[in-house]
């Protein structure tokens, strides 16, 4: 089972453009022109573009890569191992419990199985 691959960052070119311009008139309040025709709101959504294409690229890291990142944090990976659960039966006298016998469990939505 392959460990589930996060997103680093999902923002899209649009998002990306549309944070960028809000910025011009806190940075720049001289800068007017924010038409497409203009040459800094055309750099800016080469950026945004070149951003986004690093953060797909970010988002697409191979398991390999994954487990040497979580390698250089200090975390182990961990064989594989067995779920281990308590179950209490109520019944009038004492009842053998076959191994295999499977168990449900009444407070999960999907109801887990486990088996003795």
């Amino acid at each position: 089972m392959s460990l589930p691959i996060p997103i680093l960052d999902d923002k899209t070119f649009e998002e990306l453009v549309d944070e960028t311009r809000k910025l011009i008139p806190i940075f720049a309040p001289q800068w007017t022109d924010h038409n497409l025709s203009d040459p800094g709101i055309t750099l800016m959504g080469l950026f945004a573009w070149l951003t986004e294409m690093q953060l797909y690229s970010l988002n697409v890291v191979s398991e390999r890569h994954l487990l040497k990142y979580l390698n250089l944090l200090g975390i182990k990976r961990r064989p594989a191992s067995s779920a281990r659960v308590d179950v209490q039966i109520t019944a009038g006298e004492f009842i053998p419990v076959p191994a295999g016998t499977p168990f449900k469990t009444v407070s999960a939505p999907s109801g887990i199985i486990f088996e003795s």
